[in-house]
């Protein structure tokens, strides 16, 4: 008996660890924080959250745009089913539409509708970036 009891105490070190870590890790693993990370990660980030497929052609063109006038490279992720339906209730902003996120991780601005260069280049201008 013992030789059990280390045992024991280990296995329940581990079971409260886990028990502590799996929220954390499930809150992470929500859309807005994954965009949250990879703004902080590139130094600033646009989400586009697309009503269906077809749509991402015309939002890599107006990007392509925005590019040009800032002269810098935009990092962008695209979301589209269950990620952008979570993405959109969470911000209250309706498909399609985007959302910024600046160097710290937080939202710099949203829009709705179809990506905009005009929209997007007037958020990108005042971004705080690393």
């Amino acid at each position: 008996m013992k030789k059990l009891v280390p045992f024991i105490v280990i296995l329940g070190i581990i079971v409260t660890t886990m028990l502590a870590v799996i929220p954390d890790y499930q809150k992470s693993q929500r859309p807005f924080n994954k965009l949250a990370s990879f703004a902080k990660t590139k130094g600033f980030a646009v989400g586009i959250l697309l009503a269906d497929g077809s749509s991402k052609a015309s939002a890599a063109t107006e990007l392509l745009k925005v590019e040009q006038i800032m002269k810098r490279k935009i990092n962008v992720k695209y979301y589209e089913g269950k990620e952008a339906m979570q993405l959109s209730a969470e911000l209250q902003v309706r498909r399609p539409g985007f959302i910024v996120m600046d160097g710290d991780g937080n939202l710099a601005g949203k829009e709705e509708g179809p990506l905009d260069a005009t929209k997007l280049t007037a958020i990108m201008t005042n971004l705080h970036t690393h």
